[in-house]
């Protein structure tokens, strides 16, 4: 319940540092051990982290990170099994900082957006085969079409961010970013006749500026 509630977060630090000397057990038997392993990563970066106004984490949400951290790290390490719940925990921070409500300091969204790609730099020094895991996700989490084009560029900023982290993934990840922002533009739509319509809907007028569909030979 700790680990959810996390009402004390120095207690929380602690309890990351034991889970972590006892990685062993939990990676052995690991559906016995479900419940512990979905609180582990509950851990939800926008609530569970504070940040000073310099743009510095405070000095207790910086041991607890490093404790989450090192957890993470020790999971990963033990069981492979462990590396999907671990990406996806971080992908879906990254998703969450681009949702920020619009009075969160610039500088505390920075400092989750570092730590986050840190931990997936992490993993990735651990299991380096995981690219074929952390492309789904990133593509799953990509903000929808019709979403606000605030979240939609801060996304794209971050997976930017994360092509210089994971060299080896900037290719795919640039190949991401492209698709999305063709299908953002535009929607091409066969017709029987071998012609093409170039079409928006209602919300992609308004969010893109389009008029009416065009068409194309």
């Amino acid at each position: 319940q700790q680990l959810k509630k996390k009402a004390d977060p120095h207690l929380t630090r602690r309890l990351y540092i034991a889970i972590s000397r006892q990685v062993t057990q939990i990676a052995t038997r690991p559906e016995i051990f479900h419940d512990l392993v979905d609180a582990i990563f509950s851990f939800d970066w926008l609530k569970d982290v504070r940040v000073e106004s310099t743009g510095t984490m405070d000095p207790t949400s910086a041991a607890l990170v490093d404790a989450f951290q090192l957890c993470v790290k020790s999971l990963v390490s033990a069981n492979a099994t462990f590396l999907v719940p671990s990406l996806s925990m971080a992908v879906n921070g990254l998703r969450g900082v681009c949702y920020a409500t619009p009075d969160t300091p610039p500088s505390y969204l920075e400092a989750l957006t570092t730590r986050l790609l840190d931990v997936i730099h992490t993993i990735f020094d651990i299991v380096p085969i995981g690219t074929s895991e952390l492309l789904p996700l990133l593509s799953s989490n990509f903000p929808h079409r019709f979403h606000e084009g605030t979240s939609i560029v801060a996304y794209t900023k971050i997976l930017l961010r994360l092509t210089g982290v994971l060299p080896r993934l900037a290719t795919d990840i640039l190949s991401l970013i492209v698709d999305r922002c063709l299908e953002i533009d535009v929607e091409i739509k066969l017709e029987d006749g071998g012609g093409a319509k170039l079409a928006a809907s209602d919300e992609e007028d308004e969010f893109l500026g389009f008029g009416s569909g065009q068409q194309t030979g």
